[in-house]
């Protein structure tokens, strides 16, 4: 059975509390906090009030999803708001092409109006970095053990074009990789496929890094989250099937007339 994480980017911000209060009763294991900056991706959502806002009213564990630049400077931040989890991205920290000193945008600026619109091409985002020498790694690792060391636990997402492989120097520091099963940036998008071969391939360099998989923390496990396009029915039981244990649900389970039989049909 998965932990079920539904995103409060689905939920009516105008009764934050109650709409928290309802997935707590319903089931839910977190409660997913999505965090965008209008560069990283072309949306603006919430920042670090809004978790200081939800931590007292909820026990559910708080999993902040940051899809931003520069990720290190809110860090803090957010943990001292509250934050159980702190996931980045790697793309955050993708070298500019021929270089190993700047870092820059994960897309091109000219595709930006696409970006605005949600119709960025999958070669779009597959132009970026495909190795762990495309991104400043050491970068990358300090900001990791500045999420522990601040007191939450730390996650690394990956774009869907991004391959499993660019992990390998950094999966024996982490406590989650989270496989985004849709492009980053809007809600209610389609889930694609590929990552249920990805599901397996972090499962596989887990145990190669002598890790074991799950959502125990305090014994060392590495958890797998899904996010993007998670439903009732077959795509669930796919992703749960091929390895995943936690899954983020926003317009699935928000969008449910039973909240309740939502969150029940996806973790069973």
């Amino acid at each position: 059975m998965a932990l079920i994480a539904p995103s409060i980017l689905s939920a009516d911000f105008a009764n934050l509390e109650s709409e928290i209060a309802k997935i707590e009763t319903a089931g839910a294991d977190w409660v997913h906090v999505d965090v965008m900056d209008g560069g990283f991706v072309p949306n603006i959502t919430i920042g670090a009030p809004v978790v200081k806002y939800i931590k007292p009213i909820t026990s559910l564990f708080v999993d902040v999803h940051l899809m931003i630049f520069n990720p290190e400077r809110h860090i803090p931040d957010f943990i001292k708001a509250g934050s159980d989890l702190v996931t980045f991205h790697m793309e955050a920290f993708r070298y500019a092409a021929g270089s190993t000193e700047k870092l820059e945008h994960q897309l091109a600026s000219s595709n930006f109006d696409k970006r605005l619109t949600g119709e960025e091409t999958q070669e779009d985002w597959e132009a970026v970095g495909k190795t762990s020498t495309d991104y400043d790694i050491e970068k990358i690792l300090n900001t990791v053990q500045l999420v522990k060391t601040s007191g939450a636990r730390a996650g690394i997402s990956i774009n869907p074009a991004t391959p499993v492989s660019a992990l390998e120097q950094i999966i024996k520091e982490l406590d989650l990789v989270l496989l985004m099963s849709v492009n980053p940036g809007f809600g209610g998008q389609k889930f694609k496929p590929v990552v249920l071969e990805k599901i397996t391939q972090v499962v596989e360099l887990a145990k190669a890094n002598g890790r074991s998989v799950g959502t125990d923390f305090t014994q060392g496990e590495l958890a797998i989250e899904i996010d993007g396009g998670v439903a009732p029915g077959a795509i669930a039981e796919d992703l749960k099937k091929a390895g995943a244990n936690v899954l983020v649900a926003g317009s699935a389970v928000y969008g449910a007339e039973d909240i309740q039989k939502a969150i029940s049909e996806i973790k069973s």
